[in-house]
């Protein structure tokens, strides 16, 4: 399948949160690939049209993300490929280590002065 490259550079854009981006994917075993690009580290799949992954970004944050596209491969000799794709997506960010932390509940008694 040409395409599989072009989906991977595409989980590394959904993954990043970036509509415009560069990256590189290197396939590790069949139909999952760790990409490396402008936003960060990704690890992602795709199968046909529809991809997935789970991407770290250069301040630390942990994001997944699922999305499907269409792309454009291109054999450049010695089993090397390229491609480019678009497509959409959505993505949550699961750990950020930059987020305010929550303030702990007060009770009743922190808030009245203990009345």
């Amino acid at each position: 399948m040409k395409s599989k490259p072009a989906l991977l550079f595409l989980g590394v854009l959904l993954l990043t949160g970036c509509s415009t981006g560069f990256g590189v994917s290197v396939p590790l075993v069949s139909g999952l690939s760790l990409g490396i690009g402008s936003g960060g580290v990704s690890l992602g799949t795709g199968l046909g049209p529809v991809g997935a992954g789970v991407g770290i970004g250069h301040g630390g944050r942990v994001s997944a993300g699922a999305g499907v596209g269409v792309g454009v491969g291109a054999g450049l000799g010695g089993g090397a490929t390229a491609g480019v794709g678009t497509g959409v997506g959505t993505s949550t960010v699961l750990y950020d280590p930059q987020a305010p932390t929550e303030a702990a509940p007060q009770t009743k008694a922190d808030l009245y002065g203990g009345n």
